[in-house]
C-alpha cells in the first residue's frame, strides 16, 4: 500500500494544508456588494426616481453656501418654531 511510505503522507498532508491556505485566502478576498435597487421591479415609481436622480444629479447635486442674519433664539423659542419666514 501506499500509505506505508513517509514522504506519500507527507504529500497527501502539505496538499490538503495547500488547499486550506487556498480556500482560506479565497474567503477571505471575496468582495460583496449589495444593491437594493436591483430588487425592485422595473415599472415602479421608486426605481423610475431613483434613476432620474442619479441621471440629473450624478454627484449628489451641487455645492452650495447658505447665509443667514444673526440667529437671536435660544433652545426653549427655536424648538417652538414651526416655520421659516422667508424675507
Amino acid at each position: 500500500m501506499s500509505f506505508r511510505y513517509w514522504a506519500f503522507k507527507a504529500l497527501i498532508i502539505l496538499s490538503t494544508l495547500g488547499l486550506l491556505a487556498a480556500g482560506a485566502y479565497g474567503c477571505w478576498h471575496i468582495d460583496i456588494r449589495f444593491d437594493p435597487m436591483k430588487l425592485l421591479p422595473e415599472d415602479t415609481y421608486l426605481k423610475q426616481f431613483v434613476h432620474s436622480y442619479h441621471t440629473g444629479y450624478p454627484f449628489k447635486g451641487w455645492p452650495a453656501q447658505a447665509f443667514s442674519g444673526n440667529v437671536t433664539y435660544d433652545l426653549e423659542e427655536f424648538e417652538k418654531l414651526d416655520y421659516v419666514r422667508y424675507i
